[in-house]
């Protein structure tokens, strides 16, 4: 099993995990990395583009607003609802971003978040390309992410070069099919429940998977 119980059933944004907590996570996953190689405060323009199915179906699924959120470090997990609409408002109103919640630039909607319906990246239908430039218009960082479901999200690069570390904690029954996981239960006398309580201590204290189901 490469994946928590708790990363797969959890507190979202909607109507899409693909569509919305995707992206959300990616735009936030794109202004948190500016920030650790130094680049946020240098970055003066920001633009967001969004390909394919992202583009075609984008603002049916709040892409848009999604995006906005995420540019902003916000997260589908912890977001207040009742804060969704004044903060769209007020980035809309003033044709401003805080990314990351530290650092101000102008935005523009219909100039910096692009739509692409008739374009695809190679890896994914769901794929977004960021782009942040600093005062003399020059490439602080450019990276491309794909949305692949379940508010998951990777880069180009771990698309292209996936590794088990990537994507998975070293469990104690590790199992690829329902099958599998049958016969390891079978073979360690342990119910299906137990086995993957068992798992889950790989990602965090028994009880804290207790109260997180809770």
């Amino acid at each position: 099993m490469m994946l928590s119980v708790l990363d797969i059933f959890k507190v979202g944004i909607g109507p899409s995990s693909s569509h919305t907590m995707g992206p959300m996570n990616a735009a936030r996953r794109f202004v948190l990395d500016l920030a650790a190689g130094d680049a946020l405060k240098r970055t003066t323009q920001l633009t967001a583009e969004l390909f394919a199915s992202l583009a075609l179906t984008g603002r049916g699924h709040c892409t848009d607003r999604a995006i906005l959120l995420g540019l902003e470090g916000l997260t589908p997990e912890s977001l207040d609802p009742a804060a969704i609409e004044p903060t769209l408002a007020r980035i809309r109103g003033a044709g401003t971003l805080s990314l990351a919640g530290q650092h101000q630039i102008r935005f523009e909607e219909a100039r910096h978040l692009l739509w692409h319906g008739e374009q695809a990246l190679p890896g994914h239908p769901n794929g977004m390309r960021f782009t942040a430039y600093d005062a003399a218009g020059e490439v602080l960082r450019r990276d491309e992410y794909y949305s692949l479901g379940g508010g998951f999200i990777a880069s180009a690069e771990e698309l292209a070069h996936p590794t088990e570390a990537t994507f998975s904690q070293q469990v104690r029954f590790p199992f690829n099919s329902g099958d599998e996981l049958l016969e390891i239960a079978r073979r360690h006398g342990l119910e299906l429940h137990e086995l993957v309580l068992a798992n889950e201590a790989a990602f965090r204290d028994p009880g804290a998977t207790r109260a997180a189901s809770a």
